[in-house]
């Protein structure tokens, strides 16, 4: 009888299941399903990048060039004569069974679990409604447009205000988004004859750190972020957004702002539940064996902190997605299990123009070097999810696109 695997998700650790499945199990009383609500895999660690690139002229071709720097169809990416592709929104886990949004009911033996996140407003009057978030490609070329139209409809009315950009939060993706932002601005001023000095970028933090680095990596950080002019508002937590203002709790005035782009969180997506599920060292889920779960919908103890899950990084997600790929081939032959190792991982945080910053367990290095590196690491997973050719001229498409801020 012909069982079914199911794999949710087309991200870092869906893709991986997926890919690896396919060349590993050859038993054809298996069929391999991916649901995905998207037509393209995206390489979000890089969705700043499109949010934040320059545009000398805004058409539809230019913006199509830009997705592509880090959207790929998955077409392109599994073998679809091995693998059913369902394009579809999942809305409920059931037991043995996925309900879909417009699709039939999709019937499971092995589940995996790989929904990634949503973004998290934490119910905050008006943020949602007026800031624009940065999670999917969508999101950055939404944001891409309205800052070069903003500053053209400046540039129309021969206005010459004071600019407020606004990032909520002072995680990786808000660092990387500012920091790239005054080198994007820089070019938009140029293009719209508008004085830079009244550009001002701002970063609301809630906590004393940036980055998601310890006090050595924050301390890097607000030194550069004060070389490029980015004011850091630490220890602030947004408490109401209307159209034009930004209140601070216990702060003595509110913020006026022009743009706010929100990355301030992100919370498992919503058909998982409140919480990630709780997962064994083997990668299944605690209370059903046959689902896996990976990525943000897992809850993995970091061995540095049990009571915390593990970072939600991309190689995380990667290397999970790898394991789980594994065990349910080892389940299928009656096999042990393997364990989930979690591998102490280099952490890299861009900071505008050719300039990043190492995190190791022993070691902070910062410079234009670590910038090299960090476009090695995104041409080593190009060439590890497409062929070689294709590969290479992804890696070198964003490459050309992304440094014409620099």
């Amino acid at each position: 009888m012909v069982k079914n695997i199911v794999i949710l998700g087309a991200g870092f650790a869906g893709l991986k299941v997926t890919q690896d499945l396919t060349k590993k199990l050859k038993d054809p009383n298996y069929n391999i399903t991916l649901i995905e609500k998207s037509d393209v895999h995206l390489y979000r660690a890089d969705l700043y990048e499109v949010a934040t690139a320059f545009n000398q002229k805004i058409t539809k071709e230019c913006l199509t060039k830009l997705r592509n720097t880090i959207a790929t169809p998955i077409t392109e990416l599994v073998d679809t004569n091995r693998v059913k592709l369902i394009k579809d929104e999942v809305v409920k886990i059931k037991s043995r069974e996925i309900l879909l949004k417009k699709g039939k009911p999709v019937k499971y033996d092995y589940l995996v679990v790989a929904l990634g996140s949503i973004t998290n407003y934490f119910k905050i009057p008006g943020l949602e409604k007026y800031s624009l978030p940065l999670k999917d490609i969508q999101d950055g070329i939404a944001i891409n447009c309205h800052l070069d139209q903003h500053l053209q409809s400046l540039w129309e009315k021969k206005s010459q205000k004071e600019v407020n950009i606004v990032i909520g939060g002072g995680g990786a993706t808000g660092v990387e988004t500012a920091t790239e932002l005054t080198s994007a601005y820089k070019k938009l001023c140029k293009k719209y004859d508008y004085p830079y000095k009244k550009i001002h970028i701002h970063i609301i933090e809630g906590q004393k750190m940036l980055g998601g680095m310890d006090a050595k990596g924050t301390k890097i950080i607000k030194a550069r972020l004060k070389e490029l002019n980015v004011k850091v508002h630490f220890k602030s937590f947004i408490t109401k957004v209307t159209a034009k203002e930004i209140t601070i709790k216990d702060a003595p005035e509110k913020l006026p702002y022009d743009i706010l782009i929100w990355t301030g969180g992100v919370k498992s997506n919503p058909v998982v539940g409140s919480k990630p599920i709780e997962v064994r060292p083997t990668l299944q889920s605690k209370d059903a064996p046959s689902i896996f779960a990976a990525g943000d919908n897992a809850f993995y103890p970091d061995p540095q902190n049990p009571k915390q899950r593990l970072p939600m990084l991309a190689r995380t997600a990667f290397d999970q997605g790898s394991l789980i790929a594994e065990n349910i081939i080892r389940n299928i032959k009656g096999k042990k299990l393997k364990n989930y190792k979690h591998a102490s991982l280099i952490y890299i945080l861009p900071l505008g123009g050719r300039f990043a910053l190492l995190k190791t367990q022993k070691h902070l290095i910062s410079g234009r070097l670590i910038w090299y590196l960090r476009r090695l690491i995104f041409l080593k997973y190009s060439l590890a999810i497409l062929p070689f050719w294709k590969g290479l001229r992804k890696w070198a498409h964003g490459t050309k696109i992304f440094t014409e801020n620099d």
